[in-house]
């Protein structure tokens, strides 16, 4: 199994397909959400001030933005900021797809950041995960492209945890959402999900 570290597309044929129209009109998009992002340096887990190296915490909060230009395209951008006290390791993001939807297209921040399994999938749940630290106050994004199905009102899931050392101390911000509803284009309904 290969992981995707930069941005991956593909291509099935000479004429540009609907996910391609989007990539391109928001690489622009994506280009300056990437260039606002920022990932501190850090040695380790214990490197942030007000963090207890007796037992490092550090709590992650995932906010997902759903966005469609119509043509059956839609495109999932989830973004994790680490809001202490301490540096995060082993942050694990898991997106779980809904029932026909394609996906077409992969970019992570950092690039680093490795995914599997890689597109084009119709696998339902996407896992990325990154192993380097990632500081107090900082983001790290995923954004999944795909194409979907005409039909009734589908949900994507995402969610965030760590698999180091640190342990989140409020798991109530790392689930979100985004619905797409209908065929039309347009942002889309998103936010927290209560467990």
């Amino acid at each position: 199994m290969r992981s995707v570290s930069t941005l991956e597309t593909v291509s099935r044929g000479p004429s540009i397909q609907p996910w391609q129209r989007l990539r391109r009109s928001r690489l622009l998009a994506v280009a300056a959400l990437v260039a606002s992002l920022t990932i501190p340096a850090a040695s380790d887990s214990m490197a942030a001030g007000g963090c207890d190296p007796r037992a490092p915490e550090a709590d992650l909060e995932l906010h997902q933005e759903a966005s469609s230009p119509g043509d059956g395209v839609v495109s999932y951008l989830l973004t994790v900021r680490n809001l202490g006290p301490c540096n995060a390791d082993g942050i694990v993001l898991t997106d779980s797809l809904p029932a026909g939807v394609s996906l077409e297209t992969i970019s992570a921040n950092p690039n680093s950041m490795r995914c599997a399994p890689l597109p084009p999938t119709t696998e339902s749940e996407i896992r990325c995960g990154l192993t380097a630290n990632v500081g107090v106050p900082g983001t790290v994004s995923l954004e999944l492209i795909g194409t979907l199905p005409p039909g009734p009102a589908i949900t994507n899931v995402a969610r965030v945890s760590l698999s180091g050392v640190t342990t989140d101390p409020d798991d109530r911000n790392n689930t979100s959402y985004g619905a797409f509803v209908g065929a039309g284009g347009g942002i889309l309904e998103t936010g927290p999900l209560a467990l």
